[in-house]
């Protein structure tokens, strides 16, 4: 299997989009956001909330890389070691479709005790920071020396990430979700 080659730039473009879509789902109704489609699937609101537990695993990690790494020259393209090129190849909707289904961990499901309740502006705010966080990442480490670092994923030592592979496992996993949050609203239309 050919290593998956990242690109700042190419992750810079798909963040963007991210927080264009979700600029455009902030402006639907709130009860479109806290509807679950059906009664064992997450709302958007949920859905939402579950990108940023997600990644807050991964920012101490991240950053700790981050505030140590050696500054170098334009370090904008990356070859994913194997097993990495592999999640991440798999893990992001292809054709519009989400090849391989995945049990998420209890640890990083949504704790929405009221879906009425919820303040949608402050979980769709959230997302925005760690999209933005995100953003950052991607550009300080294609000014460092990074891909030598290796650290656990979040389900530990089985999956070793560097900050590029993991920036794009954890864009992936958001692109991943956002198409979830469009089969959501679509079954919530169609009720």
């Amino acid at each position: 299997m050919a290593r998956y080659v990242i690109q700042a730039e190419n992750q810079l473009e798909r963040i963007e989009k991210l927080n264009q879509m979700l600029n455009e789902l902030s402006k639907l109704s709130k009860q479109s956001l806290v509807t679950r489609p059906r009664p064992k699937k997450w709302s958007v609101v949920e859905i939402v909330q579950h990108m940023v537990i997600a990644q807050k695993v991964y920012a101490p990690k991240i950053n700790g890389v981050l505030d140590t790494a050696s500054k170098s020259t334009n370090n904008s393209e990356h070859k994913a070691s194997f097993v990495p090129s592999y999640l991440i190849k798999s893990f992001p909707p292809q054709q519009g479709k989400v090849k391989s289904k995945m049990k998420t961990f209890k640890r990083f499901l949504p704790v929405i005790n009221d879906l009425n309740g919820v303040d949608v502006e402050q979980e769709f705010k959230a997302l925005h920071e760690c999209l933005n966080e995100l953003s950052s990442w991607v550009k300080e480490y294609s000014m460092k020396d990074t891909a030598g670092i290796k650290f656990n994923s979040a389900i530990g030592a089985v999956v070793r990430f560097n900050v590029p592979e993991a920036c794009e496992f954890i864009l992936g996993h958001n692109e991943r979700h956002f198409h979830q949050i469009n089969e959501a609203l679509a079954m919530i239309e169609n009720k």
